[in-house]
């Protein structure tokens, strides 16, 4: 009678399956916020999610993740990299990620802070907001959206003053928290036409801790006047970041 051997399998990985990874450099904090959208494996190196894993499993839908990292340089390594659509770092969080685009050519949005670099091309992302510049990044076949940062201050019911001019009639738009407005407050929108020549925009940041601007940067010819500042900050209005090589 022949012998009947029992085997036990521990998440056999097919082989040849291409992994994609994003290295990472630590900033001044020990953790790092991520949101993504993901059917796959994600595994860390140099680094462990909260719950000292450090190999995940992602169903599709959008998650939030904190990694903690105890090595000065770490990976992010997606052994389904096809299946990464969404990819988003914390603006205020200095720790650097360098993004490979041509790795994940199924990524639909891509948005991070300072600590944001991105190189290569994707013909798919639809969204691409970052302020980083140690990335060798190529804007060619992207719909690539110059984002201005902006972070809520007290109570967040200052409405700030944006004075720009365009070369051509365009659109901005407002993303997260950030909501356009009148001068008192009121008609709140996500959208604003400028006009060909100087504009003047109001807009707050009232719930919540952040949000964006987007704008066409190819048509925005001056910030500000000769005689008036390109922001009126009064109190509780949103501090603005702008990263000088965007625009």
């Amino acid at each position: 009678m022949a012998k009947i051997f029992k085997v036990k399998v521990w998440d056999v990985r097919l082989a040849g399956r291409r992994l994609a990874s994003i290295a990472g450099k630590k900033g001044s904090a020990n953790n790092s916020y991520i949101g993504l959208k993901y059917d796959g494996w994600l595994r860390l190196s140099g680094a462990t999610f909260s719950d000292g894993s450090v190999r995940k499993l992602f169903l599709g839908d959008f998650t939030n993740i904190n990694i903690l990292i105890y090595t000065e340089r770490f990976n992010l390594i997606f052994e389904s990299p096809r299946e990464l659509n969404e990819l988003i770092f914390d603006f205020s969080d200095t720790t650097e990620y360098l993004v490979d685009l041509r790795q994940f050519q199924h990524l639909k949005i891509l948005k991070g802070g300072v600590g944001l670099s991105v190189k290569g091309r994707n013909q798919e992302i639809g969204q691409l907001t970052y302020f980083g510049d140690k990335g060798d990044y190529s804007r060619q076949g992207l719909n690539f959206k110059t984002g201005w940062y902006f972070k809520s201050d007290g109570d967040g019911t200052g409405v700030a003053t944006m004075r720009l001019t365009a070369s051509e009639a365009t659109e901005l738009q407002a993303d997260g928290n950030v909501l356009f407005c009148d001068a008192d407050g009121l008609n709140e929108t996500t959208t604003v036409s400028l006009v060909a020549g100087d504009n003047v925009i109001y807009f707050k940041c009232e719930y919540g801790d952040d949000g964006y601007i987007y704008l066409q940067n190819d048509k925005i010819t001056k910030l500000g006047t000769e005689s008036l500042n390109l922001f009126d900050l009064p109190a509780n209005a949103p501090i603005p970041y702008v990263q000088i090589g965007e625009i």
